[in-house]
C-alpha cells in the first residue's frame, strides 16, 4: 500500500486534484489502501469504491494461493467506503468496446471502468477517477478477444 500512497495517489492528486470518487479493484488491497489512504487524506469526503463481481468472492490477489477468503493485512477496510458489485460479462463487454477504442485492457479493468461508469451515473456532478492495472494480453486463453 505505501508504493501506491507514495506514488499512484500523489500522481491522482496532481491530475485530478478536484476528484470525488476513486473505483478500484480489490486485489490483494494494496492499490485500493494506498491510493484510498492518500486521497482521504487530502479530502475525506471523497468516495472510495471497491468493484466487487459476485462471481470472484475473496481477495481476489489471493485465489491463486486458494486463500481467496482470507483478508490480507494490506488491505485497509477503513478507507473504503462502497463495494460496488459488478457483472463478469458486462465487464467483458467493457474491456472489448475499450480495445476498439485502443485501450487493450483485461477483463479486471473493464470492471474498473463500468463501475467508473455506474458511479458516475449515479453521483451526477464530481469527478470519478480508476485506472487499469491489467492488460489484454493476460486474457487471449480465454477467448474474451474472439
Amino acid at each position: 500500500p505505501q508504493a501506491h500512497y507514495d506514488t499512484t495517489g500523489e500522481e491522482i492528486l496532481r491530475q485530478a486534484p478536484d476528484i470525488t470518487h476513486f473505483v478500484a479493484g480489490v486485489g490483494t488491497g494494496g492499490t485500493i489502501s494506498g491510493v484510498g489512504r492518500r486521497l482521504k487524506e487530502h479530502d475525506e469526503d471523497i468516495q472510495v469504491i471497491g468493484i466487487n463481481p459476485p462471481e470472484w468472492p475473496g481477495v481476489e490477489g489471493l485465489k491463486p494461493l486458494g486463500e481467496g477468503h482470507i483478508i490480507p493485512d494490506t488491505l485497509d477496510q477503513s478507507v473504503v467506503d462502497e463495494m460496488l458489485p459488478i457483472d463478469v460479462d458486462e465487464a467483458k463487454s467493457v474491456s472489448v468496446a475499450l480495445s476498439s477504442k485502443g485501450l487493450f485492457a483485461g477483463q479486471s479493468s473493464g470492471a474498473y471502468m463500468l463501475g467508473a461508469l455506474k458511479v458516475a451515473e449515479s453521483a451526477g456532478a464530481g469527478k470519478v477517477v480508476t485506472i487499469f492495472n491489467d492488460i489484454g494480453e493476460r486474457y487471449f486463453s480465454t477467448g474474451m478477444w474472439g
